[in-house]
């Protein structure tokens, strides 16, 4: 392995006090979710990942097919109605679901199965996401916030975490438990 300097002062790594270390098998193999052979698909888990509208939607079928390369047993895509033939196309191992509103969103999770939700990913910055948010979390739901779930809640519009929860940063987003 090599170490390439990229700029970072010595004063600011002391500050932050990084860990690294080498992602190998040995790191992880004894966590990483192993299919039974005789286990059902909805013990791995049903995932829901909300998509953006009909042009910001690869993102979420990123989300949608890193959720099964992750483990997951079953995703549902939860798309607008215009995108949906869009997302529909481009997708075969993923479910894909008519979710236009926040009402529609709640309904979806009022099916227990779906035990955990993306949002962010191209669902756009505002009052909708946020809504969504707070939606999924009402519902005692797993949930990973990216991008544009993490942007809806700016300074001015506060955490959606609760009390009881924690978030937990990684390179790539956060995840709310």
């Amino acid at each position: 392995m090599r170490v390439a300097d990229i700029g970072i002062e010595a004063q600011v790594l002391n500050e932050i006090r990084p860990q690294t270390f080498e992602n190998v098998p040995r790191a992880w193999q004894t966590s990483f979710p192993v299919p039974r052979i005789d286990g059902h698909k909805y013990a791995r888990g049903h995932a829901v990942v909300v998509s953006g509208d009909i042009v910001s939607t690869g993102a979420a079928r990123l989300s949608a097919r890193g959720s099964l390369r992750a483990g997951a047993g079953l995703v549902t895509l939860a798309s607008p109605r215009e995108a949906l033939v869009v997302n529909a196309a481009a997708l075969t191992a993923v479910m894909v679901r008519a979710v236009d509103t926040v009402v529609e969103f709640a309904e979806l999770l009022n099916d227990r199965r779906f035990n955990a939700c993306v949002i962010g990913p191209g669902a756009g910055v505002g009052g909708r996401t946020r809504d969504l948010v707070h939606t999924a979390l009402s519902a005692k739901r797993s949930l990973v916030l990216d991008a544009d779930a993490l942007t809806s809640f700016g300074r001015s519009a506060g955490s959606p975490v609760r009390s009881d929860q924690t978030i937990r940063r990684s390179a790539g987003g956060a995840h709310a438990a």
